[in-house]
């Protein structure tokens, strides 16, 4: 193997993070938002799951986690900045994982809010439909 092989590497994942920060022009705040919420879908797609199984988001709070885990070890800042990083990486997780854990809630606990179905009582399921 030649060191031109090693050369074309792709980008690390901080430079792609990096990248996608200016070129969508959002901070990395509203990015974990945003990119949360379409890993989310996708991962139901993909395991052909609605959002009221936990396993979508478990993949996302996989990804998540290895995400931050990556940022931690990849970038150390030196002495008491450390905690200001630990923060940012907490941070970062309340973000990405807020609105899907409260997507996951809500399907889970209130699933007609989604099927826009309405509650009737038993009586009126049973009577004909109106001419």
């Amino acid at each position: 193997m030649t060191q031109n092989a090693a050369a074309a590497a792709p980008h690390d994942w901080h430079q792609v993070k990096a990248w996608l920060e200016h070129a969508i022009g959002l901070n990395m705040d509203a990015l974990h938002v945003y990119f949360g919420l379409v890993i989310l879908i996708v991962a139901a797609l993909v395991l052909r799951r609605s959002l009221k199984s936990p396993l979508p988001w478990l993949v996302l709070l996989v990804l998540e986690l290895a995400n931050e885990y990556y940022d931690w070890t990849y970038e150390v800042w030196p002495g008491p900045e450390r905690q200001i990083q630990a923060a940012e990486g907490i941070r970062d997780i309340w973000n990405t994982m807020a609105v899907p854990t409260f997507l996951l809630v809500v399907s889970r606990w209130f699933p007609r809010l989604f099927t826009g179905g309405s509650v009737a009582p038993a009586a009126d399921k049973a009577a004909p439909p109106d001419p």
